[in-house]
């Protein structure tokens, strides 16, 4: 019995080590000329405008139950009041900076 838990406890001290590493850096600008509303209608949009991808579905899926925590209504359409832009890509550890406007 001893032996047993010994061993489940060693082998269970490697499981950590295999276990995936996700670095994410998120950056946000504003007009501060033009006032952000409380709550309100929104919509997500990829940069390079691929809504198919898997990526882009899953990172969208994050932001929107975020921004619905926060008391934004999510609307699939033009009439949103907001727009949240997904920037994302997987690269060797290189920093990049880009950036984008676009009237809603």
């Amino acid at each position: 019995m001893k032996r047993s838990i010994l061993i489940y406890l060693l082998l269970s001290s490697f499981l950590p080590g295999c276990g995936s590493f996700y670095h994410v850096q998120v950056n946000g600008f504003q007009n501060t000329q033009l006032p952000v509303p409380a709550q309100g209608t929104y919509t997500v949009m990829p940069i390079d405008g691929n809504t198919s991808d898997l990526a882009f579905q899953e990172y969208a899926s994050m932001v929107r139950k975020k921004m619905e925590e926060r008391g934004y209504r999510y609307v699939n359409d033009e009439s949103a009041e907001l727009a949240v832009f997904i920037a994302y890509g997987i690269d060797s550890g290189t920093t990049t900076v880009s950036s984008s406007t676009s009237p809603v």
